[in-house]
């Protein structure tokens, strides 16, 4: 194992330490770094770990071509904005209910990216984001035809809407708990093969 690669293990060591003339040490042995494969006395610092993962996933989110998760955002957008301009119609001439109809339908289709992604922030961001905007936007729509025959109509499909989020939320809290769980198993196997280590 090279040097940097005992320092980046280390790294995440509880048992680290920090010597001015030598750098980083082992506390227990006063030493630099140097076992050569696995460390027995290795001490998982899960905060640290944490860091590291985030450090690495921004890394590789934000270097190279638009990545996965980039683009079922992008694709979000595009589904809501197209609803919006295809329904744009109906809503000018007041005809809400035929409107409303339109787009929920590119609401619906919606829940297609968002499943898709890999990063469990983004995803819920955008879950929330996209459910914010489109509850308010339908909110604004009801209150806006209180009183009309098309209400009850248009207050169905936000009802509709409101069902398809709450269920949405529970789909990707038990989406996000398999993901972290099969996360967990993965480094569990890397640490028994070594490939946690980078060896």
């Amino acid at each position: 194992m090279e040097p940097k690669q005992r320092i980046k293990v280390c790294k995440t060591c509880l048992n680290r330490g920090f010597d001015p003339k030598t750098g980083l040490i082992c506390r227990l042995t006063g030493q630099p770094p140097e076992f050569i494969n696995l460390c027995k006395d290795f001490s998982a610092d899960e905060i640290e770990l944490k860091k590291e993962e985030q450090m690495a996933s921004f890394a590789s989110y934000a270097s190279g071509p638009l990545s996965k998760d980039a683009l079922m955002v992008l694709l979000t957008a595009l589904l809501m904005i197209v609803g919006f301009l295809f329904a744009w119609d109906d809503l000018y001439y007041s005809n809400f209910d035929a409107g409303m109809a339109k787009y929920s339908i590119a609401v619906y289709w919606t829940a297609m990216p968002i499943l898709r992604m890999e990063k469990v922030i983004l995803l819920q961001r955008t879950f929330y984001i996209s459910a914010f905007i489109n509850l308010l936007f339908f909110s604004f729509i009801s209150l806006g035809t209180y009183g009309s025959s098309e209400f009850k109509f248009i207050f169905s499909m936000y009802l509709g809407i409101v069902l398809f989020y709450i269920v949405g939320y529970f789909q990707i809290r038990k989406l996000i708990k398999a993901r972290k769980l099969k996360a967990d198993s993965t480094k569990m196997e890397a640490h028994f093969t070594n490939d946690y280590y980078n060896v």
